[in-house]
């Protein structure tokens, strides 16, 4: 058979909840638009026994997964839509889809076959003019073509190569354009469990400012990092072109909307808490100055902004003792930078000397309760005697 039962449940996945009466060219569409440019699509059967669900063949089984993770609780006309793995009662039902199409061909071959040389001759010319102009044979004559997927896109390259540029014609047929793989960004959908927004967004900035890349290469990438809800944003978007909208519209939704002021009043009144590293407490207060500097135009100076980091990460230390240990150096004029290193090197000899300081209280008291039990067992000897 030409689909291997194993074969075919593998690299096959089921989509459902997308309406009833979505066309097939809205259903490429929206495939196109989440899987973008690195997916080759063999065949869509659409189940009779299922409504609003369908079935999708892809090249290859990692293809199918990747599909399931890109694709799963994406929105389509208000709906979410729900991705798995395929069955065996339902990859049943995509075999007899195929039999029947290989059938249908078969019986159309057959027929053609029986008909009189001349007329071959005329279905031969007759299909010939409904193939576009620019299409060419990939296989010889006198051999069995192979399987033609729905449509093929250049599957992209892994990390450890690079493919090269894969030249392509334009639509006016005399400018050679090329196909550039698109870079990699951190996923994003605007949940605590994906990047933040503000990591997102300085991956996005530092690639336009590199020119790398194009646009529309960039846009690509954006699109392919992109999961539900964030994803959907950018869906309502429609057909956008230009960069600078995107990450306008993502500014509104994701982005910081608190004042100057409030932003001042949050950075002064924080302290580091009880379970927070210097690490962390010094990552805390940058983040916030940076809001401070983004604004337009910035709420404070880069001198302010240094000088605030300064005396806020020394003053609102949790740790007295390190506050302490601190002291001769902020008085010093120690830097911010100086200031954390500093706080790391004493927080890490701190908690080195409180696990030594336990494993000794543990070797004396262990050692304590032995003598203890020794000193019994002597005097139940003498009270025998």
């Amino acid at each position: 058979m030409a689909y291997p039962s194993s074969l075919l449940r593998s690299r096959s996945i089921v989509i459902t909840g997308l309406p009833d009466q979505i066309t097939d060219s809205e259903l490429k569409d929206f495939l196109k638009f989440h899987l973008v440019s690195e997916f080759t699509i063999e065949y869509i059967h659409r189940p009779d026994t299922i409504l609003g669900a369908i079935f999708v063949v892809f090249e290859d089984a990692a293809l199918a997964t990747e599909a399931i993770d890109i694709l799963d609780k994406r929105k389509y006309d208000g709906q979410t839509v729900d991705v798995k793995k395929i069955n065996k009662s339902m990859e049943r039902d995509i075999l007899d889809a195929l039999e029947t199409k290989e059938s249908k061909l078969s019986e159309v071959i057959g027929m053609i076959k029986s008909l009189p040389a001349d007329d071959i001759v005329k279905v031969y010319e007759e299909v010939k003019s409904l193939l576009p102009k620019s299409s060419k044979p990939k296989f010889p004559v006198n051999s069995t073509p192979k399987r033609t997927p729905i449509f093929r896109i250049q599957k992209g390259s892994t990390p450890r190569r690079l493919l090269p540029k894969i030249p392509t014609f334009s639509t006016s047929g005399s400018e050679l354009v090329s196909y550039t793989h698109p870079p990699r960004l951190p996923l994003f959908s605007g949940d605590s469990k994906d990047a933040s927004f503000k990591q997102w967004l300085f991956e996005v900035k530092a690639l336009r400012r590199d020119g790398i890349y194009s646009d529309a290469v960039l846009l690509h990438a954006i699109r392919r990092s992109l999961k539900s809800p964030a994803s959907d944003v950018l869906y309502h978007l429609g057909d956008v072109k230009e960069i600078d909208r995107v990450l306008e519209k993502f500014e509104q939704v994701f982005g910081d909307v608190l004042s100057s002021g409030a932003i001042l009043q949050q950075f002064h009144s924080s302290k580091q808490h009880d379970s927070e590293s210097i690490a962390a407490w010094a990552c805390r207060l940058e983040s916030l100055v940076a809001q401070l500097l983004s604004i337009n135009p910035p709420a404070v100076t880069d001198t302010g902004a240094k000088s605030m980091l300064r005396l806020k990460f020394y003053s609102g230390l949790n740790s007295n003792t390190i506050r302490h240990l601190l002291k001769n150096k902020f008085d010093g004029g120690a830097t911010f930078e100086e200031l954390l290193v500093e706080g790391r090197t004493i927080e890490m000899e701190e908690k080195e000397r409180f696990h030594l300081d336990a494993a000794v209280s543990d070797m004396q008291s262990g050692g304590l309760m032995k003598a203890i039990d020794s000193l019994s067992r002597r005097l139940s000897g003498l009270e025998l005697v």
